[in-house]
């Protein structure tokens, strides 16, 4: 759980202000799925990225290609990492994953895609999770952070650096936000969208090459918080929340 600002919140006893959290209190959970992945590469770099900034996380590794078999190894798990896809190779698996993924996510879980599009790969599409269309692939030059305010901008600036095979895609659903911008505000870097108590995320790295920029926002997206954090316990007593899937 993490928030970046003070929130007042008014209570029937007055008026409270919580103290800035600190980034990532708590200790995700993760499968990465990495079955068309490049282990020596790709998934062992954006693993990396993940430890370097979230040291307690745990991830699991995962080739299911069977819905029951990922709905078994998500138990417990907080977030669904699909490391890049290679090229030619992916099978369509999201759609046999969708209705997994759907109640994973409607549940509270965070799933979320790293560059694949330039292959061809759209797990997230696939499985019904985010509607976006693959634009192109940068291997230099800066983003620009279109939300400061999203849970996922936690430490960016305003200028975001593109690393080598940077993808962007655009996007027709008013529900889904580009948070980080390539070219043009409509050209999503890193996008997202909120489906029942979770998230879905497509992060536009690949994780061949890293920067801190790439390493910050695949942390912010395995530690981003349910949207709806706040509760009042009684008279005067609050709460943040970053509930934990079963």
């Amino acid at each position: 759980m993490r928030i970046t600002k003070p929130i007042i919140v008014l209570s029937l006893t007055g008026i409270f202000m919580l103290p800035t959290l600190s980034f990532c209190s708590y200790s995700p959970s993760i499968l990465n799925w990495v079955r068309y992945g490049d282990i020596d590469q790709e998934v062992s770099n954006a693993e990396a990225a993940i430890y370097s900034l979230v040291p307690g996380a745990t991830i699991t590794r995962s080739t299911t290609d069977s819905a029951a078999q990922l709905a078994s190894e998500l138990s417990g798990k907080d977030v669904f990492l699909i490391s890049e896809c290679e090229e030619g190779i992916y099978q369509g698996e999201g759609t046999i994953f969708a209705p997994v993924l759907s109640d994973f996510v409607s549940q509270g879980g965070v799933v979320i895609q790293c560059n694949s599009g330039i292959w061809g790969v759209d797990v997230l599409g696939d499985a019904g999770l985010m509607t976006r269309s693959y634009i192109g692939t940068t291997a230099s030059g800066t983003g620009t952070l279109e939300l400061p305010g999203h849970p996922l901008a936690y430490g960016l600036g305003a200028t975001v650096q593109m690393a080598d095979a940077t993808e962007y895609w655009s996007t027709t659903d008013p529900d889904v936000d580009i948070v980080v911008s390539y070219s043009q505000p409509s050209y999503g870097v890193l996008m997202s969208t909120q489906v029942g108590s979770g998230w879905v995320i497509g992060i536009g790295y690949d994780y061949f090459d890293r920067n801190s920029d790439a390493d910050r926002m695949i942390a912010n997206a395995v530690c981003i918080p349910e949207p709806g954090m706040i509760c009042l316990l009684g008279l005067g007593s609050m709460a943040l929340l970053r509930r934990r899937r079963k």
